[in-house]
C-alpha cells in the first residue's frame, strides 16, 4: 500500500498517495479528465481541484505564491509526487520545449542570424539567375551557399 499524506490546511478533508491517487475524508475519489487532459476533482464549495495540485501539496507543502504545480514528464494525467513540483511558468514553458510538445521560440540573436542567412540565399538565388543586384558579394562574405 502506497503511503498517504495529509494535503494540508488548504485541502484539510483530502489526502494524497504515492500513485496520485487522492482521497475525500478516508475514500478514495475518482476524478474526471478536463479538456486539457488533467485530472480534477470536486472540492466541495470551492469547486474543481486539480489533483496533481494535492497530491503536489501533500509532498512538496503549500504552493509558494507566484508558483504552479509542473508536470516533469508534461504528461497531465501523471500525478505521482516523484514528476510534479512547484516551478514558474516560464519552467513551465520550458519544460513543455524540453519535451517537445511546443517550439522554442528564436532569441533576437537567432532571429537575426537567420535574417542574413535568408537575405545571403535570397540574393545568390538572384545572382544565379542573373536578376542579382548590387549587394550579392553578402552570400560570399557570410559564407552561405545554395543547398
Amino acid at each position: 500500500m502506497s503511503e498517504r499524506r495529509w494535503c494540508g490546511p488548504g485541502y484539510p478533508e483530502w489526502e494524497a498517495d504515492e500513485d496520485g491517487r487522492v482521497y475525500r475524508d478516508d475514500v478514495e475519489v475518482v476524478p474526471y479528465v478536463d479538456r486539457q487532459g488533467y485530472r480534477r476533482v470536486w472540492g466541495g464549495g470551492s469547486g474543481p481541484v486539480a489533483v496533481h495540485t494535492l497530491v503536489a501539496t501533500a509532498f512538496h507543502g503549500p504552493c509558494p505564491d507566484g508558483m504552479v504545480c509542473l508536470h516533469w514528464d508534461d504528461v497531465p494525467d501523471n500525478n505521482r509526487p516523484v514528476n510534479l513540483r512547484w516551478g514558474t511558468k516560464r519552467q513551465n514553458f520550458d519544460d513543455s520545449v524540453r519535451n517537445g510538445r511546443r517550439k522554442r521560440a528564436l532569441t533576437s540573436d537567432e532571429t537575426a542570424t537567420r535574417v542574413v542567412e535568408l537575405r545571403a540565399k535570397h540574393e545568390l538565388l538572384q545572382y544565379a539567375n542573373g536578376t542579382w543586384g548590387p549587394h550579392v558579394t553578402t552570400g560570399v562574405t557570410h559564407d552561405v551557399t545554395l543547398t
